[in-house]
């Protein structure tokens, strides 16, 4: 509902009821100004539609059971699954070459280290099985007062790997011409 201050402005209001016993029973209300609330939403809104719009993937997952709880429109159109299957899946659905034990283990180094960040190269597996040649950027996250978390930042790589490719034939090529 809409509020009404004393200068005449008017203000977005939740109203909660509850009744009172008593003869007559009467009705409490309490009315509050939730303005802030609403700008944190949509500004939080804006955040994520902007995250889905890049062609990077972005992931949040939980440290212990290692299941994403945030995925991007960008993860999804990289590996082709829909954000519904992502959300039932770890990084090991999509790094199946690495074992469980090996990946604990290097988030555990990642959370030890400071910052608690690391940048690597690799594949993920696409929903087709397929390889797609990927830079992860991952970071440990614990704010105060909040879960932990795992934020990755990946992306695809392919025609990065194909110029390098290009530019060491280049110079071997150059290197010959030399001899």
């Amino acid at each position: 509902v809409s509020g009404l201050r004393r200068d005449g402005s008017v203000f977005p209001a939740e109203v909660s009821l509850t009744t009172l016993a008593g003869d007559p029973p009467r009705v409490l209300a309490a009315v509050r100004d939730i303005t802030e609330r609403l700008a944190l939403s949509r500004a939080a809104r804006e955040a994520l539609t902007t995250l889905d719009a890049t062609d990077d993937g972005a992931y949040i997952f939980c440290p212990t059971t290692l299941r994403f709880s945030y995925v991007s429109e960008g993860a999804c159109r990289q590996l082709g699954y829909t954000r519904a299957e992502l959300l039932r899946m770890t990084p090991l659905d999509v790094r199946p070459e690495v074992t469980e034990e090996e990946y604990r283990a290097m988030l555990a180094s990642v959370q030890q280290s400071d910052p608690p960040k690391c940048r690597f190269v690799t594949e993920h597996r696409r929903s087709d099985d397929s390889r797609l040649p990927v830079e992860i950027n991952l970071q440990y996250l614990a704010p105060h007062g909040e879960q932990p978390r795992f934020v990755a930042v990946v992306r695809e790589i392919s025609e990065r790997l194909k110029l390098e490719r290009e530019a060491h034939r280049a110079d071997r090529r150059q290197s010959i011409g030399r001899l």
